[in-house]
This record gives structure tokens, sequence and C-alpha cells, in this order.
């Protein structure tokens, strides 16, 4: 977050405070050995993230995994 290529702007409230940031990566490097899921699989490990951190319900969850994998989880 604090090499080259990393711009990070505060996201001002109109109380003035900053809880959120926005952050550019332009021309940023990053070391083999710091690669999280290979190059190029950003958006699947992000998402991935995204989907475990959400709050979803059991029910939404068994819903999801049924969409996704109809042929395991026949519907009955």
């Amino acid at each position: 977050m604090h090499q080259s290529g990393v711009e990070v702007r505060p996201l001002r409230e109109m109380t003035g405070r900053s809880l959120f940031n926005e952050v550019f990566m332009t021309d940023a490097h990053v070391s083999d050995d710091a690669l999280i899921g290979g190059q190029n699989r950003g958006w699947a490990v992000a998402n991935t993230t995204l989907m475990n951190e959400r709050p979803v319900s059991a029910r939404e969850r068994v819903r999801w995994v049924r969409v996704r994998y109809p042929a395991r989880w026949p519907v009955t």
C-alpha cells in the first residue's frame, strides 16, 4: 500500500470524517511470493473473498449451491 504506483485517496463525508478510501493502482508491482491465487487471478480471489464475507443465511447459501451445481443437488 505504500509502494510507488499505489495512490490512496480518502473519501470524506460531510462531517469531514474519512472512514473509507479510494485505492488506485497504476503500474504497481508485486513480487511473486506475495501473489495470492496466482498471476491474473485477482478477480477470482476477490470474488471468493467477498462471497465468504457477505452475511448469507443458510437458506440463501443452499439455494446458491443448488443453482450453481444443479446435478449434485436435485430439487426434490
